[in-house]
């Protein structure tokens, strides 16, 4: 086993494994380039969830999925204002089961899904068909009888019913949490 630079081998411990090194003094053996002198803030990626980023301050942590999901947001809700979400129709529709109450919000909020790329009809006293589906979630694979179990539970909440600005921020809101990465 080698130590470090300019130093004598270090011998194997009983295991065969190098010992630890030793402590060195605060600022000893720092090299020159540990700060970028481009400019460019250097990040790793910890445990497939965070983001660490080096700053001038000292360390920023990013949760990925969070800024995944916001990315995802702005991005569908620029594209909502400008027109429908592209969907992809379904070569055999999905049956999906619904509690029957969750039917009346088919009617409902019929112009919110084809704004958001969901194209349902009843299939039943328990079930809806889904015929098309946003293509950023297919490619994705999100589950989509999960999904419209979620949008329908959401669309069919009682109380005071959300103008349908804000019932279009919840839905993109979930579909960008469900596309984004885990």
């Amino acid at each position: 086993p080698v130590g470090a630079p300019g130093t004598a081998p270090v011998p194997p411990t009983a295991s065969g494994a190098a010992p630890p090194p030793a402590p060195t003094p605060a600022g000893a053996g720092v090299a020159d380039d540990a700060v970028p002198t481009s400019g460019v803030p250097r990040a790793i990626q910890v445990h497939n969830s965070y983001i660490v980023v080096e700053t001038a301050d000292g360390l920023e942590i990013v949760d990925q999925h969070a800024l995944h999901e916001r990315i995802l947001y702005e991005s569908l809700s620029r594209r909502v204002r400008e027109r429908p979400l592209e969907a992809q129709r379904l070569l055999l529709p999905e049956i999906v089961r619904v509690p029957p109450d969750r039917l009346e919000a088919l009617e409902t909020h019929a112009d919110l899904l084809a704004r958001v790329g969901v194209e349902l009809n009843a299939a039943g006293p328990q079930s809806v068909a889904l015929q098309a589906f946003p293509t950023l979630l297919l490619e994705r694979r999100v589950d989509q009888g999960a999904f419209v179990r979620d949008l329908l539970d959401r669309l069919a909440e009682r109380g005071a019913r959300p103008d349908a600005d804000t019932l279009v921020h919840q839905v993109l809101d979930m579909m960008a949490c469900k596309a984004a990465v885990k």
